[in-house]
């Protein structure tokens, strides 16, 4: 018997797309007195004449708009045909999902059908993150976002508060770190118009057309493309989230004729920036980053860039290396999104060129500062006694160590922390007297009641007397989380520098984030037979960066051979 399999196609979706393509070709037929398809340049204003729109912009974006819901919903049905194919297709028909099935990937949701859906039980309006954490997830998974899902943020999301939570930013900078994988999930949920209730700035560049040579695509379009050239850039620089930010939303001004773009979405980012929940300093570098982001690219292209004026002239508008770097970043996304006709290896090299220059006048980008030490952290170090608080923060736990210090004591704590499913976020940590003092700021696993003192104190007191397999409890986190679909990120990058004021050698890694990635890092590091004096962890999106101070077991700087050789050596392990 011939078993029939059903996909449903909503062609409601599709009909009036479909008219609207339909009415312009005719009309282009009539304007042009020739039977073609392809509505060129010269004949867009007599066809939105014809057709009675305000000017061509108002037609080509009905086109694009047309075009993209057409493609959205092709793109979703062939996703699902290729599922029946693959012999996965298990839920043809919306269906009530347990909450404890078996594919779940985050606190409602789901894995089904190779789709992330939301589940049906799940109250969206409880939980004004999970239209991020959704999107994050997806997109990191590589999978598409089902449009049931979309429906049923479009009706039930409750806005987030202002400024957004830590977890919120946090899921945005996951998102469109996932690279090109985010454009479908950013795609679906724009057409339910979740995107503008995130952000109402961008509904006023929903398909606007750019009727330039240089650029492919329309103005959102563009800013997304940039996003995902971004994407590849992360490890070029030490903040990617306001690398990946600011390439999201560096045409954020365009569209208003009596504006210049980059100075009006200077003016726009500064307060969305806030509103996300971003310091009033990144607040302020993300304004410089758009304001400026056709900075570089106009210098090295009509300036002599070996007149010391044009570096100066450069320098004046750039406070520091690090906002620089950001800056070469934007600049190599945006150009490589809009296109060849607009970036070359010619234009690279020049850009290139004038950043190194302009770099070689400014001081380097320091380390990131060790841990400072409060009076009370002093004398809990000195007492060499173990000593664990904790309290929480926000949307998260900021834990308090002070540990009896010995070699591979960051690896230990670390370990115990994400053995106990918490992943960190951020951590400072120092040796001082006897002990090492810690603070570590922790994303609690959602299915598990929060961390108590009594009880990660218990786990690092048997970690320390050997009681605790920290090694196998990461072993099956890290199964387990291989077992998901994933994307392909960058390789891991490890850096050395020297820090003249503790007189340590210092590694940066950035790599993409992982379950146990620190215990990883650290543990390869101490089996090189060296001392880890003091780490700054951070964790942004999906992005790892982490610092870390280290020194030969006599206290005595790492020469350069071997700091390179260790630099060396962990960045194969972590591949």
């Amino acid at each position: 018997m011939l078993e029939v399999l059903l996909i449903n196609v909503p062609l409601d979706r599709i009909a009036s797309a479909e008219a609207t393509l339909l009415n312009v070709r005719d009309a282009l037929h009539e304007a042009s007195g020739r039977n073609k398809d392809q509505l060129l340049f010269i004949e867009q204003d007599k066809v939105a004449a014809q057709l009675r729109y305000s000017d061509a912009d108002e037609l080509m974006a009905d086109v694009a708009r047309s075009a993209r819901t057409i493609d959205y919903v092709l793109e979703l049905m062939w996703h699902r045909i290729d599922q029946i194919k693959d012999g996965k297709l298990s839920r043809l028909f919306k269906h009530k999902i347990n909450l404890r099935g078996v594919n779940q990937v985050g606190l409602g949701l789901y894995l089904e059908s190779n789709e992330l859906m939301i589940a049906d039980e799940y109250q969206i309006s409880h939980d004004p993150v999970i239209g991020l954490r959704a999107a994050a997830t997806s997109s990191q998974l590589g999978v598409p976002l089902s449009i049931d899902s979309c429906e049923r943020l479009a009706r039930e999301m409750v806005d987030l508060p202002n400024p957004w939570p830590r977890a919120a930013r946090e899921e945005l900078v996951t998102l469109i770190g996932a690279g090109s994988a985010m454009i479908r999930v950013w795609e679906a949920l724009e057409q339910e118009g979740v995107i503008s209730r995130w952000f109402p700035e961008w509904n006023h560049l929903r398909s606007l057309p750019q009727r330039n040579v240089l650029h492919r695509h329309t103005v959102d379009r563009h800013m997304v493309e940039t996003a995902v050239k971004a994407a590849a850039l992360t490890r070029s620089v030490h903040r990617p989230d306001l690398l990946l930010v600011a390439a999201l939303f560096h045409d954020l001004g365009k569209g208003y004729a009596d504006k210049d773009h980059s100075d009006y979405g200077a003016e726009l980012i500064h307060p969305l920036a806030l509103r996300m929940g971003f310091t009033t300093s990144d607040a302020d570098v993300l304004t410089l980053l758009v304001k400026h982001h056709l900075l570089l690219s106009a210098i090295a292209t009509r300036r002599d860039l070996d007149d010391p004026a044009t570096i100066t002239a450069v320098n004046s508008l750039i406070p520091n290396a690090e906002t620089l770097e950001l800056l070469h970043a934007l600049s190599i996304a945006d150009g490589e999104a809009t296109g060849k006709a607009a970036w070359s290896d010619w234009k690279a090299t020049l850009v290139r060129n004038l950043v190194t220059r302009c770099r070689a006048a400014m001081s380097g980008i320091p380390p990131a500062p060790q841990l400072d030490l409060s009076a009370d952290d002093i004398k809990r170090a000195e007492s060499g006694e173990l000593h664990v608080s904790l309290r929480p923060g926000d949307g998260d736990f900021i834990i308090d160590i002070v540990i009896p210090d010995r070699t591979g004591v960051l690896a230990l704590v670390a370990g115990v922390l994400s053995a106990a499913r918490c992943d960190v976020r951020s951590a400072r940590t120092r040796s001082y007297a006897q002990s090492a003092v810690m603070t570590w700021n922790v994303v609690v696993d959602e299915f598990l009641s929060p961390p108590t003192e009594s009880a990660l104190k218990s786990l690092l007191t048997d970690a320390l007397n050997g009681k605790f397999n920290i090694e196998a409890r990461i072993a099956e986190r890290i199964k387990n989380f291989r077992l998901l679909p994933g994307i392909p990120v960058p390789p891991p990058v490890v850096e050395v520098l020297n820090d003249v004021a503790t007189g340590a050698t210092v590694l940066e890694v950035r790599m993409h984030d992982r379950p146990g990635l620190l215990f990883s890092i650290a543990s390869a590091i101490t089996a090189t037979h060296v001392e880890i004096k003091a780490a700054i962890v951070s964790t942004l999106g999906a992005e790892a960066f982490d610092s870390l101070y280290i020194t030969e077991l006599d206290g005595h700087p790492l020469t350069a051979e071997r700091a390179h050789q260790i630099a060396k050596e962990l960045q194969t392990k972590l591949q």
